[in-house]
């Protein structure tokens, strides 16, 4: 399998926040331990969908919030409201979309995805793990950030999330991509 590093210069900021603010060593195990194994829409019925994150934790040490923020936005893992199963990894956003008319041609109920990239920190410890788990999934681009911890209030960007519920935010920048290729 050949792969292709490809490093990019501008910043990729996706904005998080953890429910429940992160201690420093909490945070450095999230970086440390959690991918992003991809992001998805359901569509709830003809009008309106939701979106899903999918995050996996490779260590038993960290116990994953039930919430986050993403670019001000809340998604919740805990089996209420639009969440479908409580602790299963998918993020759910507590609020809903219109359905576009590429979006209406989706099945009620199907996850389907946006993006099928993994994305984890520089830092990350579980790469033979990790690459275990894209084979099996299929995946073939991985891109690594640096996973940067901001604070509550975070000076570098709007995070509503941080000022309407006062979590702490985390941000996703200088990246590279890996595309693996068979």
């Amino acid at each position: 399998m050949k792969k292709c590093f490809i490093i990019l210069l501008l910043a990729c900021s996706s904005l998080f926040s953890a429910a429940q603010a992160l201690t420093d060593s909490e945070f450095q195990l999230f970086k440390e331990s959690v991918a992003v194994m991809g992001t998805y829409t359901r569509n709830l019925n003809g009008k309106a969908f939701v979106k899903e994150i999918r995050l996996v934790n490779f260590s038993s040490q960290l116990k994953m919030p039930v919430g986050y923020g993403l670019k001000g936005e809340v998604l919740a893992d805990n089996g209420k409201g639009y969440d479908l199963k409580a602790g299963d990894g998918i993020y759910t956003s507590i609020g809903t979309y219109p359905i576009t008319g590429k979006q209406a041609a989706n099945a009620v109920g199907i996850s389907v995805p946006v993006m099928q990239k993994v994305v984890v920190d520089q830092g990350f410890k579980y790469e033979n793990d990790l690459d275990s788990r894209m084979t099996m999934d299929k995946i073939k681009i991985k891109v690594k950030c640096n996973i940067r911890f901001c604070g509550c209030p975070c000076q570098t960007f709007t995070c509503n999330a941080c000022e309407w519920f006062g979590w702490s935010c985390i941000t996703f920048d200088w990246c590279e991509v890996e595309v693996s290729f068979e």
